[in-house]
């Protein structure tokens, strides 16, 4: 059976470095399209993709990244998909375009080689709203049975393994916003154990009115006595989205021998864990040691990393939440910050996938989108700012959970790719 790991790293944890294991594909289906060219130049160009729609179950239209017209015949044709949720359906469609890629050179590996770890903050809440309500209104005995698989937090990697005949493992990452990340490192851990051949880690989130109403209950408290609460401050504005993103990863030695191209090497993982009752300082000293840990296990200095990709909502969030982290590790000197949710929305537990995505397509198109100069960026230049014809190398992808959870992805370009541009 599908296992569960609810992911509570200790502020200790270290990975070694994981240089044998490279991205043969990405898949990523969002608000800006399913094409990479779409996707990504949606991510360079930088315009917010918020706009009012109407998500199952939403009372009334609410502003957020929803993907319209999605329909899984288009990624192929898949039987047995009656009922399944749509954050199965978003894992599905993405972890088939991670596959087409991955395949492109040579087949993939057999199914029992192949495996499936995937990233969620919350399943398919919408479905465990309406199981709940049903059981509320009507009784248990007269509860709605088609709804219930869908209500479990592991049924969309399940859908996927089950769908694409993968039996090798299948593991679902539950811890917030840094559950992609964790996805990510657990299946390099069971590649270099040898625990599959091939792995598709990733994540899914549906858009849903619920998680809406809960953010916005969070970001904008009653006021004494009643009423509305104050305004939120800049920093906490945010929009939600919805997606799929998956990462198709193998051992360097067996891409090579099938003859797969090798997108990005997985240079090393780092993680910690800020507890309840930490105060602000220890807090940054905790963040810090994750994305610390990383650059030891990589052997690179903070010089080395051309681009990190925050995960971070907004803008003002990342300077005011963010910024004391990348000064400590990167000190005053300057390092382009890229972010996904002000223009993809918050994807919750699937935005650190989409993030290592983003960095992975950039990387293979020697290029970096639009950025915060950060952290010695003069206050006289808000704002973005272009990435230019810079070619990046080794870039850092980071997420901070507001539970605590932390961690950070260190990518780079394969070797023969930095031989050939140093050839050209």
């Amino acid at each position: 059976m599908p296992s569960v790991e609810i992911m509570r790293p200790s502020s200790s944890a270290v990975s070694e470095p994981a240089a044998d294991v490279v991205v043969t594909g990405i898949g990523v289906v969002s608000p800006a399209g399913a094409d990479p060219p779409a996707w990504l130049g949606a991510l360079d160009q930088g315009t917010p993709l918020a706009r009012d729609t109407s998500p199952e179950g939403a009372p009334r239209p609410i502003r957020a990244a929803g993907i319209e017209s999605f329909n899984l015949r288009d990624y192929g044709a898949f039987r047995g998909t009656v009922g399944i949720s749509r954050t199965a359906q978003l894992a599905v469609a993405a972890t088939a375009l991670a596959q087409r890629e991955a395949a492109t050179a040579s087949p993939i590996p057999r199914g029992d080689r192949v495996g499936v770890v995937l990233a969620t903050a919350f399943g398919n809440l919408e479905s465990m709203v309406r199981f709940d309500r049903g059981a509320r209104r009507e009784g248990h005995r007269f509860v709605d049975p088609m709804l219930f698989p869908n209500t479990v937090v592991n049924a969309a990697a399940g859908h996927v393994s089950i769908l694409f005949g993968y039996s090798a493992l299948n593991s679902t990452v539950s811890s917030g916003s840094a559950a992609g990340l964790q996805a990510i490192a657990y299946a390099v851990d069971a590649l270099r154990r040898g625990d599959a051949d091939l792995i598709f880690a990733g994540g899914a989130e549906e858009l849903s009115y619920w998680t809406w109403l809960g953010e916005r209950e969070l970001r904008e408290p009653a006021a004494p006595g009643g009423g509305a609460g104050p305004a939120p401050r800049e920093e906490q504005v945010v929009f939600p989205g919805e997606g799929a993103a998956v990462l198709a990863l193998e051992r360097a030695a067996d891409a090579r021998a099938r003859g797969a191209r090798a997108l990005a090497v997985v240079a090393a993982y780092g993680e910690s864990f800020t507890g309840s009752g930490c105060s602000d300082q220890e807090a940054v000293a905790v963040r810090t040691s994750a994305l610390q840990r990383a650059l030891l296990g990589s052997a690179r200095d903070p010089q080395d990393i051309d681009c990190v990709w925050s995960g971070a909502r907004s803008i003002a969030w990342m300077k005011s939440n963010e910024g004391p982290v990348l000064r400590a590790v990167f000190g005053r000197g300057s390092v382009r910050v890229a972010l996904v949710a002000p223009v993809m929305g918050d994807w919750r537990g699937a935005s650190s996938v989409l993030q290592a995505a983003a960095a992975v397509g950039f990387l293979a198109s020697r290029h970096i989108p639009r950025t915060e100069l950060l952290p010695g960026q003069p206050e006289t230049e808000p704002g973005w700012s272009g990435g230019g014809g810079m070619a990046p190398r080794t870039v850092m992808i980071y997420s901070f959970d507001s539970l605590g959870a932390g961690a950070a992805l260190i990518l780079s370009l394969p070797i023969e790719d930095v031989k050939e541009d140093r050839r050209a």
